[in-house]
């Protein structure tokens, strides 16, 4: 089912109005906790990879839903602003590793996978 992004943003607000904002922010909470959980099993994964990244996406997309409802209440304007700046700061980061170590940054755990290898 593919919404628009009207009927989505109607739906998203609905969803603060009926549960209020106290509930959903204890739901991005418990959806956070439960794709921490995901990323662990795919970590772990060793014979059915599949199954870990498909329960791995529904938890990224159930906690980017809950996202998108927060964007909504602290305005998508303030949001975008606070993203861009964090992004300004990542790209600067990555210039300063990447001058400072001509290389690609190491993982400081064994946490070397393809997404597609899981899919």
């Amino acid at each position: 089912m593919n919404m628009d992004k009207e009927e989505e943003t109607k739906l998203l607000k609905e969803a603060v109005r009926m549960w209020g904002t106290e509930a959903q922010l204890w739901m991005l909470i418990e959806e956070s906790g439960e794709l921490i959980k995901a990323v662990c099993k795919m970590h772990r994964a060793s014979s059915d990879k599949h199954t870990a990244a498909v329960a791995f996406l529904d938890e990224l997309v159930d906690v980017s839903v809950m996202i998108d409802q927060w964007k909504l209440e602290v305005g998508e304007e303030r949001f975008n602003r606070a993203r861009d700046l964090k992004m300004k700061r990542l790209k600067e980061k990555l210039f300063v590793y990447s001058e400072a170590h001509r290389t690609k940054p190491e993982m400081p755990w064994p946490m070397h996978f393809d997404l597609k290898e899981f899919m």
